[in-house]
Order: C-alpha cells, then structure tokens, then sequence
C-alpha cells in the first residue's frame, strides 16, 4: 500500500523493499521543518543492538550512533551518503551503492530487523552491499559485498568507504569530538581473518579491493567496522552472519490475527525496533531505552523517564532481562529522596531545573510490579542499583529504591485541597496550563492538581502493594494500599455525567464538560472509579467526538482550542502512549473498538491513508496529526522544528502497539499481584498463548497465573496450562 515500496517476509523475518528514487521522484520531498522553505528526500530508520543504532537511508547511506558514554554519533548521516562501496571500472567510470553513485536504474533497498541492502548495477556487473548490526552489546557492524558479472569477465576496484566525523549532542547543540573508542575498518578473507586495518585520520577511511571475476561469477568481500578492539569475531563471516539471524529470528515476538494478516509482520518489526533502541549505558548501568527520535537527534537529551519505562513494559514479555536492566538504570536517575528527574542530558547529567513532573514515580512502581508478575524475580530487588554520581550517595538495593520512590510520591508530590494528587510542573500533558486561560503556570505549580495522576496511582499502587508484600515491605503495602483506594474514590466523584474530570486549580475545573480530555478517561475505567453504564456512556461519547473521521485514531481532545494549531500535538494530535491506554480499557467494555483503535494504530492504516509520507511507513514519532491539521498524517512542529525535524524512530510507535496487543489478548497484572492471562495468538522467548487459552510462561521465580483454564500459582520454571 506504500509509494515507497512493499513488506515481505524473508526467512520467517519481516523486511521492507523501499523502491522509489529519491533523485528522480518528486513525492518523496517533504519538510523536516515545517515553518521553513527546506525539503528533503531522504527517508531514513534506524535498527540497532543492544550497544549501537544503525541509521539507514534511501540514499544508501549509512550512521552509527551509540550513548553507552552519552549521545554519540560514531560517524554522522552527512550530506552525502557514506558507508558505502565504489567500484572503478579501468574505462575510469566510477559508480556505487551511495545515491552520489547511482549510474543506471533504481537500485533496491532492503530495510531488515537488524540490517541494511542496498543493490544495483552498471553494464552487467551486480554489486550486493549489506550491513548487519550483531546480536548483544557488539560495538561494530558487519558489513558484506557481493559482486556477480552476468555475462563477461570484470576486473574492477572496490572501495569500501567510510566518512568519520564523531559528533556528541547535548540539549540542542552538536560538537565535533573524539571518537568513543579506538574506531577502525578492517577487511577480513572468508575464514574470518584479519588483512587489513585502517585507523582514523582526515580523509575517508577507505579499503581498496582488485577483484577478477569470470563471467557468472560471484566473489563475496567482508569488512568490520566500529569499536573492534577487544570485540573479536570467532567464526568465519558468512556463519556469523547467519547465525546473527538466526538469533534475531528466535527472539522476536510473533503474533497472527487472522483477520488483520499484517499482524505477522508487524509484532515481530515492532520487537525489532524496540530492542534496536536500547544501548548498555557504561555510566549509569542497566540499559538506556531512549525514546530517540527528535528529543535525542534534535534536542539532545534523554526525555523523560516516564517514558523509558513505558517502552520497557512490552519486554517484560520478550526479553525481561532488558525491562528490568532499563528499570534499573532510570532507578539510577532519581536522588536518594526518590524524585525523578525529567530528563538527562546529552552528556547523561540530570536536568532538575526545567520541568517537576508529578506522575514519573508511578511508572517505576508499575514497571517493578508488572516485571514480578512476570518473572517472579524476587531476587531482582535485593540487588544493589547506584545512585547517580552527582548524589555522591552509595548504592541501595532495587526495593529500597522503589521504598523511597513510593514515599517520595506520597508525601513531597502528595495531594491538593482537591484530594488529587498534585500536578507540580505537569503530569503527563506538558501543556495543559496552556489550555486555561487566565491560569498562570505559578497557580497551576502551587494549586494544581492532577485526575489523570490520581486513576494512574489508583491501579498501580495496589499492584505495587502486592509486590511489597512479596518484597517483605509490609509499611510500603499498607500505605500503597490505602492511598490507592482514597485516589480511586477521589477519581470516581470527578465523574461530570458525561466524561471524568481532568484536572483541578482550586476551585477552578479543568477538562469538566466543556471539555473531553482523552488520557484520563481510560485509566478512570482500568482503576475501577467507573461503572459499568458510565464506562458504555464514556465510550460512546469518545467514538462519537475522539474517534469519527479519524483514520489513525482517537485524538486526544475535544474541542480544540481555537488558540492554537487545531489537530497537532496536545491540541488534537494522536498520541500512542494515550491511545494504548484506550485499546486497554476498551478491551473489558468495548472490545470491538479495542481492536478497530489497535488497527488504526498500525503501520498498514497509515500506509494505506497516507501512502506518500514517510513517517508512519516504518516507525514514527509520538504522535500524528489528526485529519482537521493542515498537515495530516505527519507529526507537530514549531519553530525549532519540533518531532517533524526527526519524525521517527520514537519507541513510542513500537512499544505501544506491543503492550496494546497484549492488553486485547488478556494479559495484564491482577491486583493480588499475580498475571491474568486470556486467550489470543502470541509467542515470544519466555512467553507462548494459544487462541483456546492455552500456554506457555517460563518464569524465574514463583507465580500466580489467572488463566482461561483455570489458576496456576505458586510456581515456576517451565509452566503449561
């Protein structure tokens, strides 16, 4: 359905075959900044392992970023494509796999999991390039030539090149720096071995290949390129590519509706994606899983720790190790007092003075709680996890973390004269204040207060209650449990008679029936303040003015304000972190539109809607705008740019349609801190489920499962049911 190409299946692994030309097809221009005059034709994706993002583009070029140390570009996307292959014909003639290069047709380019192939041709001579990033925290990428003569002999150079120019973001600027470890390009024979090394230096680091090929004949050349040192490759080449496939294949969730086939090739891209965003953090420990996109390649920094925990949940599911590795490293953010802040900078230092975000706690306690329930991994929490640096405080075990971090929320966020948990700065919606008028951003600090927080806080703490009685933090339990069901009364009488309230400024409402705001209302239901009539009502009033005409799905107010851009961003836009949440709770109302909204969510809607943009064909931004902007389908912007300036590789439009997959199916964490488990198609690593209910979970420690065919508990190991 896509201008730019279509989805295969390969091997039992998704792939894209991106066909269009830049140079010569107009529609693929677009505007990285909406204000200016600036188009662009480059489309690009980044894949990645657990140490390294390969950003990969239509002009074949090629970037490898990295932020063990902070926010690194190993060799930035430039101008012109690098990471590519020139071949010289002795008639002089030079032509490659990078757009500056192209002679003759359109070459094919192959977007994969974990890899990149770019092929074309000149005069009879094949060339193949492809570039693999390896499973685990390898610093390097593989890279593969093959050259093939139809129908005569060739005698032609190879030129494996590579443009170095290390750069580091931080909060919106760009430096030249040194490179993060000793950089090289090595050429290896068939057998793995080493026959050339080139180190860093000015010019283009270039390795020069005389290859003889008879006619029909197919000569394969082999390069490494990154951090190589002490990172060998034990087995030859081609066995290690295949065995890195291998890899990938086994460890990707699969799923298969049978009414919406792109399911097949969705779950497993979006697994790929997502575990393609993480990078083992050399500072702070455990795993960074960066939300990326603009808020890292544009304005440089790692924002917020909300929402890494948010991509971490759907891992719980396919590589735990992951979830609890990047629970662990933003536990590592917050002070020894258990406050979170906002964001970390380029260079991984805290940023505390811009933003208080009220709701950040609340996502730590859930992640712990739905990894538990998981895993039963209790062993998890008495592990020691290091402050941040600048505290200068020693470390502290998993749970005395969560313990302060509880605490934290309970008494220095606490609650308003309202009953609601206070807003600070802001909960989830940044610009909420902006939507009142007359309201200062001093009265909303000091007297705002958040019904969006409150239900959040109202499902999670019982859960996290759970969990502390399993911990042995019998205080913590009782707190957690008690403040959880006076939030959860405290939401219900925020019930206006046709949607719940969102917010309070003393005496001042906001979003009461003037306005429906969106992200409250789902978690109104999930906390249990809603009945049964009011849930039907809610829905019905969301399908008849968030959802109608909207192709991608429920925007995320209504009515707009006239104020400001209608249908973009806080104003209207389509937001996944918002609208997975709706697919949740419309699963125990409404699961019809629970699975109409998860299908609007998906990669397919939008390439079938919007078959000329980019952004949404592959990966995304956080959110889309709606049909009334004047840029529908694509993503906000504003003077700076905005997430148009980098409108995909968010996590956010991988890991909510992960986690929203699994709510439909029934999976989700019960309040007696055990996992229900319906019926749906799913297989990963640690988890398996039939559409009859039955399954397979293999735990580390015990469990309760609430299954369709009855209750396993207090086990663990390899469970079936």
């Amino acid at each position: 359905m896509s201008y730019f190409g279509h989805w295969e299946m390969r091997d039992g692994l998704p792939v894209f075959l991106y066909t269009t030309d830049p140079r010569l097809d107009a529609a693929t221009e677009w505007q990285p900044f909406p204000p200016d005059d600036l188009v662009a034709r480059r489309h690009w994706l980044l894949v990645g392992n657990r140490h390294l993002q390969l950003y990969i583009a239509n002009d074949g070029g090629i970037g490898i970023f990295e932020e063990s140390h902070g926010l690194h570009w190993m060799t930035a996307p430039d101008a012109e494509p690098t990471g590519i292959s020139i071949i010289d014909e002795t008639d002089g003639t030079r032509w490659g796999t990078g757009a500056q290069y192209w002679v003759e047709d359109t070459p094919q380019r192959v977007f994969h999991p974990t890899s990149y192939t770019v092929a074309t041709q000149h005069r009879g001579l094949h060339i193949e390039r492809s570039i693999l990033c390896p499973e685990g925290s390898v610093p390097w990428v593989l890279i593969r030539v093959r050259l093939h003569a139809v129908d005569a002999p060739r005698v032609v150079r190879h030129v494996e090149q590579w443009a170095i120019q290390p750069q580091a973001l931080n909060m919106g600027d760009m430096e030249f720096i040194e490179p993060v470890g000793d950089l090289q390009l090595q050429q290896l024979d068939r057998h793995g071995v080493v026959t050339q090394t080139v180190e860093p230096s000015t010019a283009p680091l270039e390795i020069f290949s005389e290859v003889h090929l008879q006619a029909n004949e197919t000569k394969e050349l082999w390069f490494r390129f990154g951090v190589l040192t002490p990172y060998p490759m034990v087995d030859p080449p081609a066995k290690f590519w295949e065995l890195n496939l291998e890899m990938v294949k086994q460890r990707l969730p699969r799923a298969a509706v049978p009414d919406l086939p792109h399911t097949e090739y969705e779950i497993a891209w979006h697994g790929a994606l997502l575990t393609g965003g993480a990078c083992e953090d050399i500072i702070l420990g455990g795993y960074t899983l960066n939300q990326s996109s603009a808020y890292t390649f544009i304005m440089g920094m790692n924002a917020t720790a909300r929402d890494v925990l948010q991509h971490a949940l759907p891992l719980i599911y396919t590589e735990p190790d992951l979830a609890l590795g990047a629970l662990r490293n933003t536990c590592s953010w917050a002070s020894p007092e258990g406050e979170i802040p906002w964001a970390l900078d380029g260079k991984k230092q805290p940023i505390r003075d811009k933003h208080q975000y009220s709701d950040q706690n609340l996502y730590t306690l859930w992640v712990a709680t739905e990894y538990a329930a998981v895993t039963g991994d209790l062993a998890a929490f008495e592990t020691p996890v290091a402050y941040h640096a600048i505290y200068n405080e020693p470390p502290a075990i998993l749970r005395a973390h969560l313990r302060r971090q509880f605490r934290y929320f309970a008494n220095h966020i606490g609650r308003g004269v309202n009953g609601h948990v206070n807003i600070l700065d802001s909960d989830w919606n940044g610009s909420l204040v902006d939507t009142v008028e007359g309201l200062t951003k001093a009265q909303f600090v000091v007297n705002g207060e958040s019904v969006l927080n409150s239900a959040i806080a109202a499902w999670v703490l019982p859960r996290f209650a759970a969990l502390c009685d399993r911990i042995k933090e019998d205080k913590v339990a009782t707190e957690a449990r008690q403040l959880g069901e006076v939030l959860r009364q405290k939401v219900a009488e925020a019930w206006n008679g046709r949607w719940f309230n969102r917010a309070y400024v003393g005496d001042t409402v906001i979003g009461g029936q003037d306005k429906l705001w969106l992200d409250v209302q789902a978690w109104a239901i999930l906390c249990g303040a809603s009945d049964e009539k009011q849930s039907r009502v809610l829905f019905k009033t969301i399908d008849e003015h968030l959802r109608k005409d909207s192709p991608l799905g429920a925007r995320v107010c209504y009515p707009y304000d006239s104020n400001d851009v209608q249908g973009e961003g806080k104003n209207g836009g389509i937001w996944y972190a918002v609208n997975m949440t709706l697919i949740w709770a419309a699963a125990h109302i409404d699961p019809d539109l629970a699975w109409d909204e998860w299908q609007r969510m998906s990669l397919t809607q939008h390439a079938k809607t919007y078959p000329t943009i980019w952004e949404g064909t592959l990966s995304g931004p956080d959110a889309y705008n709606a049909p009334e902007s004047t840029r529908p389908g694509r993503t906000w912007g504003h003077e700076e740019g905005g997430m148009q300036a980098f409108p995909v590789n968010n996590l956010h439009s991988h890991a909510q349609p992960l986690l929203a997959y699994l709510r439909l199916i029934g999976i989700e964490p019960t309040i007696n801190g055990g996992l229900k488990i319906g019926k749906g198609n799913w297989q990963s690593r640690n988890l398996m489920l039939n559409v009859d209910g039955h399954g397979t979970l293999t735990t580390r420690g015990q469990v309760r499962l609430e299954t369709e065919h009855g209750i396993v508990e207090d086990v663990k190991g390899h469970l079936e049911w």
